[in-house]
């Protein structure tokens, strides 16, 4: 867990007052697990990230996205640890409304909002790689969209997507015990070096064009704010 390399850096977020959620305890795909391995470790990373952050944990987003909005079973062991989740992607209310039905899980979900761009000819997430590769009035239009079909905009996006330089890449040799070290020699490139140098312009850009409502936990039922 990052986390416990850098515990500093996650009590000083919690400090400036932004909510700490967990996404996983080693960026670990829950669908490659068991049921009773998600739970061990989730619910380790959970009161681990408690503790360093001095806050409770109580969100939680699956890594890459992974989590299938129909594994039921998934989703009642994420309830078991956390009061909301932050994994799912939906086109419209409406879409979302009849999957709510449909869930009998007691866990609220607030979902990243997937928008179809009819210019482009393609799906956008609001944040990511859409965020890095296209100009930033793709992912204003995915957003406002999501406004009409009647979804709250979240957008999301990595620390390392507001780092540009390459001095922390590891070169190939370094990468050697690695599986696949081409690959990750390439991707780790695409994550500090393409178009990072673009992102906080593409950022105070989003932030100025819609209203920031707070941490996710402010808006949870019976909170001031509300989805």
């Amino acid at each position: 867990m990052s986390a416990e390399l850098y515990p500093e850096v996650i009590r000083l977020i919690a400090s400036h007052g932004h909510e700490i959620a967990c996404h996983g305890n080693y960026h670990d795909d829950i669908n490659s697990m068991n049921c009773d391995e998600v739970f061990t470790s989730l619910r380790a990373a959970k009161y681990r990230l408690s503790d360093i952050a001095n806050q409770d944990v109580i969100g939680f987003r699956a890594p890459r996205f992974s989590l299938n909005k129909l594994d039921f079973e998934r989703l009642d062991v994420i309830s078991k640890v956390f009061e909301y989740d932050s994994s799912l992607h939906f086109s419209t209310r409406t879409e979302f409304d009849l999957w709510k039905e449909k869930c009998s899980v007691d866990l609220i979900e607030f979902p990243v909002p997937n928008q179809r761009d009819e210019l482009l000819g393609i799906n956008v997430k609001l944040g990511g790689s859409f965020l890095k590769l296209f100009p930033h009035c793709v992912v204003k239009r995915a957003a406002q969209r999501s406004l009409d079909n009647d979804l709250t905009p979240i957008f999301y996006f990595h620390p390392y997507d507001l780092y540009f330089g390459y001095d922390l890449l590891a070169s190939l040799k370094e990468l050697r015990g690695a599986s696949l070290p081409f690959y990750w020699y390439v991707r780790q490139w695409q994550w500090a070096g393409c178009f990072n140098w673009s992102q906080r312009n593409k950022l105070v850009s989003l932030f100025g064009a819609f209203e920031n409502i707070g941490p996710l936990c402010g808006s949870m039922p019976g909170s001031l704010a509300s989805l």
